[in-house]
């Protein structure tokens, strides 16, 4: 039986379906209609909830947006749950604007809702800054960071954002903290249990294994079984081509999958870790890679998406696998046949085939942080964050003596997986560094790939940009820019945003 506590009541959910999405959950069986679904594809963010963990290590809660759309009802089993409807105070008697929770109170002073079937799922992403900021003033990036996964198309985020800068004039001393109103009922007496967790009807399973020892011999026992972990893309599966998933295993109840261990520049990344825990890890150690995965996803998807998830589904356009190929990354794949190491190069075989063998997961993810003069990734979308890759490129070198050396180049979106160019790095390494040089060698792209038109660009069109982007990394390096972290595009939002406040626009 499913047990989680939704709005600071614990609920026992008997036969549910453990395959069933959160959302679908919540709209049909328990009436909380605030949540909404857009998209159902984790892109909109109408469907916004927060999951409540409370650390025993710091003694409060931390607050996580994700997208309920495509959330595994049976992965929420003992967590703590926030909708919209629970972050008000609760009251007897008339309601006034001076019950709502900060955020609600601003986004209603700010104008912050038009047709308002974008607003619940805005009001918990700002929710989740305002109170893991403990209710202080919000800066305008983190506030940006948090809305990142929220789509309006009626009031163009000024007001919005005006609200999330101001929400903090609209609290109570004492009233909102850290740990909110709700959460005084919601003590973390009947936390998630370590046992293995098995949730069973006629027509679907859902293991959580506690140990990797339980999920071997539950690969044996069920050989048909899907896994999953962050599932923001398996749960397309249901939600955009309404399969059934009757199989399923779990990989994130496992704690020897969840840890991130840095021994000195060596990361190993369990097969459990989400974006957003990596990204507080290497932030400081390897800022171009987290850089990159603000462009990967939405605050929501980083929340739950995984980086061996990301490698596992193989796509041509995931973005992770071209950095982790320029940082010669490998795999730690296990199963009933045992462990072994693959190395990233060489475990994309074709679209979405990989070297995984049936029953075989990605346990870990093994790459060095590098100490090379330059490591860049350039993205091109139609939309800054949450939007898929028309064309990425990664590059890294070291210049030695003025000779390019320890060169990478892999590109993503060009080739039916993610690849290293090597025509490319061979006519770069040990040749002298210089604007030369990388003239003969970017016209090599045409000769080892053959990207594809399709909506989002044309062959040609990314041909060209991958060989500009190659120029466009040498001359940033070359002007004395190699300290650069950020992950470029060839949009930029804060020259926009000023360009639009200066003309009284929206924000772009």
């Amino acid at each position: 039986m499913i047990q989680l506590c939704l709005n600071g009541q614990w609920l026992e959910l008997e036969n549910s379906d453990p395959s069933e999405t959160l959302l679908h959950y919540l709209r049909t069986k328990l009436g909380q209609n605030g949540t909404k679904e857009g998209c159902a594809s984790g892109d909109c963010g109408a469907c916004t909830v927060v999951v409540a963990q409370y650390s025993e290590a710091t003694q409060s809660w931390q607050y996580h947006s994700i997208n309920s759309c495509i959330t595994l009802l049976a992965s929420l089993h003992g967590k703590h749950i926030i909708t919209v409807e629970g972050i008000a105070e609760s009251y007897e008697g008339e309601a006034s604007l001076s019950h709502l929770h900060p955020v609600q109170r601003a986004l209603v002073e700010h104008h912050g809702s038009q047709c308002g079937f974008c607003t619940p799922g805005i009001v918990m992403s700002l929710f989740t800054a305002y109170e893991n900021n403990g209710g202080a003033a919000l800066t305008e990036n983190q506030i940006l960071d948090s809305l990142s996964g929220n789509l309006c198309r009626c009031t163009g985020y000024r007001p919005i954002v005006d609200a999330g800068l101001e929400a903090h004039q609209y609290s109570k001393a004492g009233q909102y903290s850290k740990v909110g109103h709700y959460s005084k009922q919601t003590t973390p007496e009947k936390t998630y249990t370590t046992e293995t967790a098995c949730f069973k009807t006629d027509t679907a399973q859902c293991i959580f294994p506690a140990s990797e020892e339980e999920l071997i011999q539950l690969i044996t026992q069920h050989p048909q079984a899907r896994f999953v972990a962050g599932g923001t893309d398996l749960m397309l599966e249901k939600t955009q081509a309404f399969k059934s998933l009757p199989q399923l295993i779990g990989l994130t109840h496992i704690d020897s999958l969840r840890e991130i261990t840095i021994t000195n520049n060596n990361v190993s990344v369990g097969c459990g870790v989400t974006f957003s825990d990596l990204e507080r890890e290497l932030k400081d150690r390897l800022p171009s890679l987290v850089a990159l995965f603000h462009r990967i996803g939405s605050r929501q998807i980083r929340n739950q998406g995984t980086l061996a998830g990301n490698i596992a589904n193989a796509s041509p356009i995931g973005d992770s696998p071209p950095f982790l190929l320029a940082l010669d990354a490998t795999l730690e794949l296990n199963g009933p046949n045992g462990l072994r190491v693959v190395e990233l190069n060489d475990f994309f075989i074709d679209y979405k085939k990989t070297e995984l063998q049936p029953g075989e997961y990605i346990r870990r993810v093994l790459f060095e942080i590098p100490n090379d003069n330059f490591v860049q990734s350039y993205k091109i979308s139609k939309r800054f964050e949450d939007d898929i890759s028309a064309a990425l490129l990664v590059v890294r070198w070291s210049v030695d003596n003025n000779y390019f050396k320890n060169v990478r180049v892999s590109v993503g979106g060009m080739a039916s997986t993610a690849k290293r160019v090597v025509s490319v790095e061979n006519a770069l390494e040990g040749q002298p560094a210089n604007q030369e040089t990388i003239s003969t060698a970017k016209a090599l792209f045409k000769t080892e790939l053959s990207p594809i038109s399709d909506v989002r660009a044309s062959a040609h069109y990314r041909i060209t940009v991958i060989e500009n982007l190659l120029m466009k990394a040498w001359l940033e390096f070359s002007n004395n820019h190699a300290a650069k972290t950020q992950c470029v595009n060839v949009w930029q939002p804060n020259v926009e945003r000023k360009v639009s406040q200066q003309f009284g626009g929206d924000y772009a």
